[in-house]
C-alpha cells in the first residue's frame, strides 16, 4: 500500500510537469504558424503579428482545457497537492478529446483570426476570465487553497468582465458595454456567486460558482452567443450543462445549510441562482430540440432587471448598515425611493427612452449610493479592501446613468461625412439638446497585410465560369501577364499552329503566332463555355487574371484605413479595419473604427465606417472592394473572386465581379452619441479589482 501511494504520488507530481510542456507545445504551434495542426490554420495566418497568434491559442475549446489544465498543475505543484494534479489530468484529457492536437492536411497559410478579435484586450481578457475558472476549481478541489483561489476567483473574474465590456465599448460600433450576451451574463452568475461565497460562510456558494463556470463553458462551446461563438459549435456543450446543474444544484443544497448574513450573502446568492435558469433552461430545452432562444439584449433586461436592481439595493442597505444604524439607513432609503417617484412624476427623466420604472430605478441606485459610499470610508483606514465596496457602489451608479444610452441606439445620430467638410451633429443628452462639431481631418489607407487561405468549405460558392476557368489550368497552354503603359495584360503562349483547335470541352482558335524568347505567343480566342477569352492582349481583369496567375487558393487579409477626426476643435484618430477572415469565416470582415472624446465623467462616441456602393441588395463597403483591388493586383484572382462572393453570400459570376471592381464611393458615415456618466463605470471596475487584490494579498500573509 505504501508503495502504491508512492507511485501515485509521483504521477500526480509528474502530471502537472506535463500539463504544462503541452501547452508550451500546444502555444509554439501558433507562434511558428505550424498551420498542419487544425486549431492553427483554423485561427492565424501568414504574416500575423505574435500578440495575435498568442491571442488565437485562446480561441478553441482543446486549447481552453490546456490553459485550465496547465493552470491547475502549477497550482498543484506550488501546494504539493495530489488533488489539484488530478483535476489538472482530467481538464488535459478533455483537452485531448476536444481536439487540441488534431492535424489539418491540408496546408496553406491559414484562414485567420477572427476579426473582432483582433484587439489589445483579445490576450488578457480571456486569460482573466480563464484564470477565474481554474481558481473556482482549485477552490473547490483543494480546501488548503480555498480562501487564497476564491478570492482570486473574484478578482479575476471582476476584472475579466470589466475588460471585456471595454473590449465591448471599443469594438461593436454602438456604445454599448453590455447587452446580457449569455456568455457575458454566465460569467456575470459566477461573479454573484463568488460575491456571496465572499460574504458568506462555508461552501455551498463556491460550488453554485463551479456550477456558473460549466454553465459558461456550456454556452460558450455551443455556439448559441451572437458575440461569444468564437470557439465554434461543439458537443461539448450537452454535458459541460448537465455538470453544471449537477454542481449548482448541490451547491444550493449545501447552501440552505449554512448560514450567512442576510444583507451580504442572500441578495447575489439569489440573483445568481434566478439568472443561472433564465440561461440554463432555454439551453437545456435546445439540448432537446425544442426551438427556445436564450434570452439576451431587451428579453433579458426584461426578465433580469426586476431582480436585480432590488438586489443591488439590498446590497446598498447592507453596506451602509455596517456604519449607521439600520432604522436611519431604511428611512433614508426610503427618502430617496420617494424622491425618485416624484422627479419621474414630474417629467424629469434621465432616460426618455426607458420605461418610467427605469427611469425610477435609476434615481433611486443614485440617491442611496453615497449611504454605502460614505459607510466604506468610514472603514477604510483599517481595512483597505474596501474599495471593493466603494467601487462597487460607483460603478452600479455608472451603469445606472450610462446604461440607457450606452445600450440604446436611438441615443446616437447617424451623419455622411466627406473630407474636409464640418457637420454640426445635434444630440440627445440627459442634461439638454447639444451639438457636436465632427468633420474627417485627412485618412490614409495602410496594408494589405497577412495572407489567409480560402477555406474547402466555400467551395459552394464556386461558380460555373469560374469552375470553367480552373479547368484552363490543366490545357497544354501558358499564360502570364505583362504590364504596358501602367495597364497589366494577359497573354498566351504555346505551341499551336493557327487555326481551330478542339481541347476536350474548350476550343481554341489561333489567329496568328509570335516568336518570343518567352515561347510562342498566340494571338487567340479561348471558348470556356459560350465565353471566349480573347489573348495577346486582354486587359487584366478578373476573368483573364484568373488564368494568367498560377492556381492559388489565397487572398490577401487585411487593410486599414486610419481616419483622423476633428471632434470640436480635437484630433482623434480611428481605425477603420477590413479582414477577408471574417468574409470567409461566414461573419463580416468590417470593423468599424471607434473613437472617444472624454468630456468629464461623459464620453462623446463616435463610430466611424467607409461609404458603401449599393449594388442589387448589398452594399458593398468601399474597403472590401478595395481589397479585392489589392488582391487582383497581386495575381490573387480566386481571393478577389471568393471573397466578393462570401461578401454576397452566393457565387459570382466573373462579370458581377468585375462590375463590383468598377466602384469606389467616397466619403465616411459616422455614428455619433454622447454617454453620460460612463467613466464611472470604469473607475468603479478599477476600484473592485483593487479592493479584490488587498484582500487576495491580506489572505495570502494570514
Amino acid at each position: 500500500m505504501a508503495s502504491l501511494r508512492r507511485i501515485l504520488a509521483n504521477y500526480f507530481h509528474l502530471s502537472p510537469a506535463v500539463s504544462l510542456a503541452l501547452l508550451f507545445f500546444y502555444i509554439s504551434r501558433f507562434i511558428t504558424l505550424d498551420t498542419s495542426y487544425l486549431d492553427v490554420y483554423a485561427n492565424t495566418s501568414w504574416g500575423m503579428p505574435l500578440y495575435y497568434r498568442l491571442a488565437a491559442s485562446l480561441v478553441n475549446v482543446g486549447g481552453i482545457m490546456l490553459y485550465i489544465a496547465a493552470i491547475l498543475g502549477l497550482m498543484a505543484v506550488v501546494a504539493k497537492s495530489w488533488r489539484l494534479a488530478a483535476a489538472s489530468h482530467v481538464f488535459l484529457l478533455a483537452a485531448f478529446y476536444w481536439g487540441a492536437f488534431v492535424k489539418w492536411g491540408g496546408g496553406g497559410p491559414g484562414i485567420g483570426l477572427n476579426p473582432l478579435l483582433r484587439n489589445p484586450w483579445a490576450l488578457p481578457h480571456p486569460l482573466m476570465v480563464i484564470a477565474s475558472y481554474a481558481m473556482v476549481l482549485a477552490a473547490v478541489a483543494e480546501p488548503r487553497v480555498r480562501e487564497r483561489a476564491g478570492v482570486l476567483a473574484w478578482v479575476f473574474s471582476t476584472a475579466g468582465l470589466a475588460a471585456g465590456g471595454y473590449w465591448s465599448y471599443t469594438t461593436f460600433g454602438w456604445g454599448g458595454y453590455w447587452a446580457w450576451d449569455p456568455v457575458e451574463t454566465s460569467v456575470f452568475i459566477m461573479w454573484l456567486f463568488l460575491t456571496a461565497w465572499i460574504h458568506g460562510r462555508g461552501s455551498g456558494a463556491l460550488y453554485a460558482a463551479l456550477g456558473a463556470v460549466f454553465l459558461t463553458m456550456a454556452v460558450t462551446y455551443s455556439g448559441v452567443s451572437p458575440l461569444h461563438s468564437f470557439a465554434g459549435v461543439a458537443a461539448a456543450g450537452k454535458w459541460l450543462l448537465i455538470t453544471s446543474v449537477i454542481a449548482l444544484i448541490y451547491g444550493l443544497i449545501k447552501a440552505s445549510w449554512e448560514r450567512g448574513s442576510a444583507f451580504s450573502y442572500l441578495p447575489p446568492l439569489v440573483a445568481g441562482a434566478y439568472i443561472y435558469w433564465i440561461i440554463a433552461g432555454p439551453m437545456a430545452a435546445q439540448s432537446l430540440g425544442l426551438p427556445v432562444a436564450i434570452p439576451s439584449g431587451d428579453s433579458a433586461v426584461a426578465l433580469i432587471h426586476p431582480l436585480l436592481i432590488p438586489a443591488v439595493l439590498a446590497a446598498f442597505f447592507g453596506m451602509a448598515k455596517r456604519a449607521f444604524p439600520p432604522r436611519a439607513v431604511a428611512l433614508y432609503m426610503g427618502a430617496s425611493a420617494v424622491a425618485s417617484l416624484a422627479l419621474v412624476s414630474m417629467g424629469i427623466l434621465w432616460s426618455p427612452l426607458s420605461s418610467l420604472w427605469t427611469n425610477v430605478a435609476i434615481y433611486l441606485i443614485v440617491l442611496t449610493a453615497p449611504l454605502p459610499i460614505a459607510a466604506s470610508l468610514l472603514k477604510i483606514r483599517k481595512d483597505l479592501a474596501e474599495l471593493s465596496h466603494i467601487g462597487f457602489a460607483v460603478l452600479a451608479v455608472g451603469a445606472a446613468l450610462s446604461g440607457p444610452y450606452a445600450y440604446h441606439m436611438q441615443y446616437g445620430v447617424v451623419v455622411p461625412l466627406g473630407v474636409g467638410q464640418p457637420a454640426l451633429v445635434p444630440l440627445p443628452s440627459p442634461y439638454g439638446p447639444e451639438a457636436v462639431s465632427i468633420k474627417v481631418v485627412e485618412w490614409r489607407a495602410a496594408g494589405p497585410w497577412e495572407l489567409v487561405s480560402i477555406p474547402p468549405y466555400l467551395s459552394r460558392l464556386v461558380s460555373p465560369d469560374l469552375a470553367g476557368l480552373m479547368g484552363v489550368w490543366g490545357l497544354d497552354l501558358r499564360f502570364d501577364s505583362v504590364v504596358l503603359n501602367g495597364t497589366k495584360y494577359v497573354v498566351a503562349f504555346g505551341n499551336y499552329t493557327p487555326g481551330f483547335h478542339r481541347l476536350g470541352s474548350y476550343w481554341l482558335y489561333v489567329n496568328s503566332t509570335v516568336d518570343t524568347p518567352r515561347g510562342k505567343l498566340l494571338v487567340a480566342a479561348l471558348g470556356i463555355g459560350d465565353r471566349a477569352l480573347v489573348f495577346s492582349p486582354q486587359k487584366f481583369d478578373v476573368i483573364s487574371a484568373v488564368v494568367a496567375c498560377k492556381p492559388n487558393a489565397t487572398s490577401l487579409n487585411l487593410i486599414e484605413e486610419r481616419v483622423i477626426l476633428g471632434i470640436d476643435g480635437a484630433a482623434v484618430e480611428a481605425t477603420i479595419r477590413y479582414e477577408a477572415s471574417g468574409e470567409f469565416k461566414l461573419i463580416r470582415g468590417l470593423i468599424h473604427g471607434i473613437a472617444t472624446v472624454p468630456r468629464g465623467l461623459d464620453d462623446v462616441y463616435i463610430a466611424v465606417t467607409p461609404e458603401v456602393a449599393v449594388v442589387g441588395n448589398v452594399s458593398y463597403t468601399r474597403i472590401a472592394l478595395e481589397l479585392a483591388r489589392r488582391n487582383l493586383n497581386a495575381c490573387l484572382p480566386l481571393g478577389a473572386w471568393m471573397l466578393l462572393s462570401a461578401y454576397s453570400g452566393r457565387p459570382l459570376s466573373g462579370g458581377e465581379v468585375n462590375a463590383l471592381l468598377k466602384n469606389s464611393p467616397q466619403g465616411y458615415v459616422a455614428y455619433v452619441k454622447i454617454i453620460p456618466m460612463v467613466q464611472l463605470v470604469w473607475i468603479g471596475a478599477a476600484l473592485l479589482v483593487a479592493g479584490g487584490l488587498v484582500k487576495a494579498v491580506r489572505r495570502h500573509v494570514a
